[in-house]
């Protein structure tokens, strides 16, 4: 984590002392996360003489704080009110111990892969595209922690109570970001296809998780604003209209090969390398269903392919969808399955969401992918590495001149 924070430091241009400021990693939507913190949700008349764009109705022209998720803010608060504080700087610890805490889950959900490999296996997730927001008063770290340790707590864990921790950690993850909620199919997915016994129980429980994050942060809403669908109705200034990913797809790229701004253009690289690791997370899943990928050791002898330990293995397989499953638990590790259909559910999100939802934030949680690069030749991995370097060394002077928001 150092390794990485010094990077982006570096790389921004900051000396020491700044380092650690706030305001070095205060953008505008950490001033709403801070707003929430302060103040609750809120909603009101507009607050400026802008017109109304044609495609808002009426009534969800207002002012407010909806557009954005509680748990990020509730948590610095909280942290705020025990150290003393600001609640500003009490987010951007949070950010900071998530942004460590998902680096031990990558390290351990990497067991068995070799020092070599593991060591590349981590430094590929300290330089994701997209990681300037883990040193950012944001909450992707946060959700992205939560996400990557309720797979810990699903697939690895022998804690007795690993379920329910497998359920907190969703929780916390789906009510910091909305693209969270692609816990609940790709969770439910796994412990149908893949999961028995007690890890089925811990994906079902991660799955009620993620939607109970999501549930709450609609209370959240209700109850001081009055207002449950506020998200929906605040982000529809942005023009979000639920589309064909692939226009947005190409849209997103389409500065590479016309006249656009220098960001602009950078971002594109970007977009274009997470889709790479995208691609290449997903070749290693259908390599495995091919037969053509050797399961690696786990700590414990579990099982590789099918994640399940020995009292899963000597219960009777009640698949759901009979031998098909079968099959598919004994050339898939479920590990790997289940964090390339995180992967690629979150990379589909905001494509999804079209118009002018950005990228190149959520773009970081493609380093929900990067356990299953622990399965390439370390030279590969070492170039991903390098890769991933160039283009997020290129991205960081876009925040601090405030380009990325």
């Amino acid at each position: 984590m150092l390794a990485s924070f010094g990077f982006l430091a570096v790389r921004a241009g900051y000396r020491l002392p700044r380092w650690f400021a706030v305001e070095s990693w205060a953008r505008w939507d950490s001033n709403w996360y801070n707003d929430i913190a302060d103040h609750g949700y809120w909603v009101g008349p507009p607050g400026d003489a802008r017109p109304r764009p044609g495609w808002i109705a009426p009534q969800d022209w207002f002012a407010g704080n909806v557009g954005w998720f509680p748990g990020y803010p509730t948590l610095g608060r909280l942290l705020s009110r025990v150290t003393g504080v600001s609640s500003y700087t009490g987010q951007l610890w949070i950010g900071w111990i998530a942004w460590y805490l998902l680096l031990c889950a990558l390290w351990r959900l990497t067991t068995g892969a070799g020092p070599a490999r593991r060591w590349l296996t981590l430094a590929a997730g300290g330089t994701v595209t997209g990681a300037v927001y883990f040193a950012a008063a944001f909450p992707l770290s946060l959700a992205l922690a939560g996400l990557l340790w309720s797979v810990y707590f699903v697939i690895r864990s022998r804690w007795r109570w690993a379920t329910p921790a497998a359920f907190g950690c969703a929780l916390v993850a789906g009510n910091a970001y909305l693209t969270s909620v692609v816990a609940v199919p790709a969770m439910l997915a796994v412990a149908v296809l893949v999961l028995t016994g007690r890890r089925r129980r811990s994906a079902l429980a991660a799955a009620g998780g993620a939607a109970a994050g999501f549930g709450l942060v609609l209370l959240q809403m209700q109850w001081p604003a009055g207002m449950w669908d506020g998200y929906f109705r605040f982000t529809q200034r942005y023009q979000i209209d639920p589309g064909n990913p692939l226009h947005t797809f190409a849209d997103r790229l389409k500065p590479l090969w016309h006249n656009a701004s220098e960001f602009r253009t950078a971002a594109a690289w970007q977009t274009l390398l997470t889709f790479g690791v995208i691609v290449l997370v997903l070749g290693i899943v259908l390599a495995q269903l091919a037969g053509l990928g050797r399961p690696l050791p786990t700590r414990g002898g579990s099982d590789p392919g099918g994640g399940r330990d020995g009292a899963d293995q000597a219960g009777p397989q009640r698949f759901w969808l009979g031998g098909c499953s079968r099959w598919l638990a004994a050339r898939v590790d479920a590990m790997d399955l289940l964090l390339a259909l995180l992967a690629f559910g979150a990379w589909l999100v905001p494509l999804v969401a079209g118009g002018q939802a950005s990228t190149y934030r959520s773009e970081a949680f493609v380093v929900l992918a990067v356990p299953l690069l622990r399965r390439l030749p370390a030279p590969m991995l070492a170039a991903v590495v390098l890769l991933q370097g160039a283009v997020l060394w290129n991205m960081v002077p876009y925040f601090v001149n405030r380009q990325m928001v």
